[in-house]
């Protein structure tokens, strides 16, 4: 039986703002209890506001936070003026204001005098039924007879042209108006599913707002597919915790979502680099040769990955096999002087029979059934293994994982590849007593949170690469979006899906290049790596079978090292971006919405920007046939120097060795003279500066290396006659050549920093159309 908020009873302003409101049932099956349920409302900033629901005060206090989030740190405390009147009670910071209807308790949350919720919104039909929930709970009966609430949740007025993103990594339409979405952590097996890895029950509106149901357990979002123009929300829990974040752009709202749930820590140079892997290497033997023939290929890598065969799979005891690799530190010091960092796979599950299930029993480090007994299933990856899942919430269980960790680091491990975590089934119960239906999505969480911490007290930073997630997992990175099936619908499914994280508060996201299995075509994996080199923080190179270039062939090798290259050429920018990721919690790679959410390509499905500067269409057929839509503004094609005035739409054949690249104009590029690795900080870069055509230049670039603690900064200016192109510089920017493309004619002077270059100090080729000259600071 729903029942739902009928009347403001009483207020409660001392310490909260809290709204004791009456229910009433949506049937008559039960009378509605006589007390009043507690609405809390706390403003955190002026553009951040959370709102609690507590149908059982006695459980919940007002600082309950089912994610544990840090609000007493996050809270700016805002002023907030009361205006208590007979009809409505409302609440107001400088730009965000909460009204409380007295007689039905529906209220609305607006920004800057623009609604953004509105629970005042009847979704009865005309028999009185609801398929959505108004803003209540759900009791059920249990034993017979007694009530229980097992449920929560409220609906609000949507708008009819809204558009929402996110919900984490969704594989589905991108945009999610119409849709009804679950976020629940599942083994998903490809892409090719409603099902994820890493749901989060985050979402974006581009009506300039963002959402957050607080919880661990599932959630359902309808967008209007049962009711129009309603977004509903049904939480599986006894308590609503939601948070809404406003702002003036949809960045500044990622931004502040991820200020209170977490950001990923900077990450080393190196993991920007290439990784190598496939399932699996089988020896420290083939390890080695493969390390030997990426070098003698000249193919820019820095990190090789061993699945699972670096164990004994027949029975894992989270150590090197000695017959496959009898000298793991010999052959960690040999990737280590040329260059590579090691990278190991693992899962939570420990198998039975090895000496680590039986510590991990005896100790209580795994879940147990809900009698008391270790839990056992069958099959957690291998058909016969049978396995206990390690239990995250036990803080012995997780020094004793961590220890374990310790020691292979200590051997030469820079990475663990911290597979799986989707299981934990309802019948199962945590040392601090959960049901594995409430525990669940938290797992992935737990379990990341437990293996990055074994990086402390190390002299190694924590890197992961995880697939599953639950919000607050962008803090382990990096993610990658699981086995993705290696068809073009699997590309174009994986590219939808790691967009849909990257607008949910995740700053970096990555998949198998190539895809998982089968073998891909040629084709399909020139696509896919070319995209993924120039479209990825972290590109990774992965499948069930070979993955490195020239197992497909001369043709695939000299294209994708042409585009690794340039990649490693093209450092210096996702570096950059990198570290203002992990300072903003705004991604590396974004979905046009980010950039351009006024605008009608804010809901393409697999075109994207990454950065500001570079915008980026994977090429997802066979044929090369790619249609793309430029927004507003100039922009150059980076192959032919073509220059484009959006918005526009265009058809593109691209050839194998081509994918379609666009420059914004007015945009200055920095790379590196030629590739090198990533952990390198370069002393001399080149800046490459777009300017644009119809209007006068105004380029700037910051720069940014994580070895590096101030920024570096560049502004190019070019009037609009192209008199005067004029630099400007700050901080610790490397000295380089500074190349201005697309040059009409020389310019009448260049200064740098206000002193007027000679003559002899800049080069015109009229020929390129490029302009040159040095900056020496």
């Amino acid at each position: 039986m729903w029942l739902a908020l009928s009347e403001v009873l009483a207020t409660d302003f001392d310490e909260t703002f809290t709204f004791d409101c009456g229910v009433s049932p949506v049937s008559a099956a039960h009378p509605a209890p006589d007390r009043g349920f507690p609405l809390t409302v706390q403003f955190l900033t002026d553009g951040a506001v959370r709102l609690l629901f507590r149908p059982n005060p006695e459980a919940s206090s007002t600082d309950c936070s089912p994610l544990d989030l840090p609000y007493d740190e996050y809270a700016a405390d805002p002023s907030v003026d009361v205006d208590s009147g007979p009809d409505t009670v409302a609440l107001a910071t400088d730009s965000l204001s909460f009204e409380i209807d007295r007689d039905t308790a529906a209220f609305t949350v607006s920004h800057d005098g623009d609604r953004l919720l509105d629970t005042g919104v009847d979704v009865a039909n005309n028999r009185g039924e609801v398929g959505v929930p108004p803003m209540g709970y759900e009791e059920t009966v249990v034993d017979n007879y007694p009530l229980e609430v097992t449920r929560t949740g409220f609906s609000t007025r949507s708008d009819p042209s809204e558009s929402i993103f996110g919900l984490g990594e969704q594989f589905t339409t991108f945009e999610k108006s119409g849709q009804r979405v679950e976020t629940s952590v599942a083994q998903a097996h490809g892409t090719n599913t409603s099902d994820t890895y890493a749901p989060v029950p985050f979402f974006l509106s581009d009506r300039g707002y963002g959402v957050l149901v607080e919880t661990t357990a599932d959630v359902t979002f309808d967008f209007g597919h049962e009711t129009p123009d309603v977004t509903a929300i049904d939480v599986d829990a006894p308590v609503l915790s939601v948070v809404v974040f406003a702002g003036d752009s949809l960045k500044e709202v990622i931004s502040a979502y991820t200020g209170l749930t977490g950001r990923a820590p900077e990450l080393p140079a190196w993991t920007y680099g290439v990784w190598m892997s496939r399932n699996s290497y089988e020896s420290q033997e083939e390890v080695l040769d493969v390390a030997d023939e990426i070098r003698d290929r000249s193919m820019p890598c820095d990190v090789i990955h061993v699945d699972p065969q670096w164990m004994e799979m027949e029975a894992p005891e989270m150590v090197f096999d000695a017959d496959s690799f009898p000298d793991p530190e010999a052959m960690a010091s040999r990737l280590d002087e040329d260059g590579f960092k090691l990278s190991l796979w693992e899962y939570p599950y420990v198998q039975t029979g090895t000496d680590l299930f039986r510590t991990a029993a005896a100790n209580g480090y795994l879940v147990h059934d809900h009698e008391g007994r270790t839990y056992i299933f069958r099959r957690p990856s291998y058909p016969t293994a049978r396995a206990g899942i390690v239990d995250f919430s036990n803080p012995e269980a997780v020094e004793w994982w961590q220890e374990i960790h310790r020691d292979l680091i200590d051997v030469g491990a820079d990475v663990f590849k911290t597979d799986f975590g989707e299981y934990l089934p309802p019948q199962t119960t945590t040392a601090d007593r959960r049901t594995g239906r409430a525990a669940k999505n938290a797992y992935p969480l737990e379990y990341q949170r437990a293996v990055a911490g074994a990086f402390a007290g190390t002299d190694k930073p924590p890197v992961l690469w995880s697939r599953s997630a639950w919000a607050g997992a962008q803090q382990y990175p990096v993610h990658w979006g699981g086995d993705t099936k290696s068809t073009f619908d699997g590309f174009r499914a994986s590219v939808r899906g790691g967009l849909s994280l990257l607008a949910s508060g995740f700053q970096f996201w990555s998949c198998d290049l190539g895809g998982y299995k089968p073998t891909p075509s040629e084709t399909l994996y020139i696509r896919w790596a070319q995209w993924g080199l120039l479209a990825l923080s972290h590109p990774r190179f992965h499948g069930k079978s070979p993955r490195e270039p020239w197992a497909f062939g001369d043709r695939a090798a000299a294209v994708v090292g042409a585009f690794a290259r340039l990649r490693y050429r093209l450092l210096p920018y996702y570096l950059s971006y990198g570290c203002e990721a992990a300072a903003t919690g705004v991604p590396v790679t974004r979905p046009m919405l980010l950039e351009f959410e006024a605008h009608p390509t804010s809901t393409a499905a697999t075109q994207h920007m990454v950065g500001e500067e570079f915008l980026v269409a994977p090429v997802l057929s066979d044929d090369g046939t790619v249609t793309v839509t430029l927004p507003p503004g100039e922009w150059i094609d980076y192959w032919s120097g073509e220059y484009h005035t959006g918005p526009a739409r265009r058809t593109i054949t691209a050839d194998i060795d081509e994918l379609p690249l666009f420059v914004r104009a007015g945009s200055v590029i920095p790379e590196r003279p030629s590739p090198s690795p990533p952990e390198e900080v370069p002393s001399e870069l080149r800046y490459r500066v777009y300017p644009t055509h119809e209007t006068a230049t105004d380029a700037q670039f910051t720069v940014r290396h994580p070895q590096v603690p101030d920024a570096g900064r560049i502004e190019v200016t070019i009037d609009d006659s192209w008199d005067t192109v004029a630099v400007t510089t700050a901080g610790p920017l490397p000295d380089g050549t500074v190349i201005v493309e697309h040059v009409p004619a020389p310019p009448d002077r260049v200064t740098v920093d206000g002193t007027v270059l000679e003559d002899s100090g800049v080069e015109y080729g009229a020929d390129a159309g490029t302009l040159r000259f040095e900056i020496e600071r």
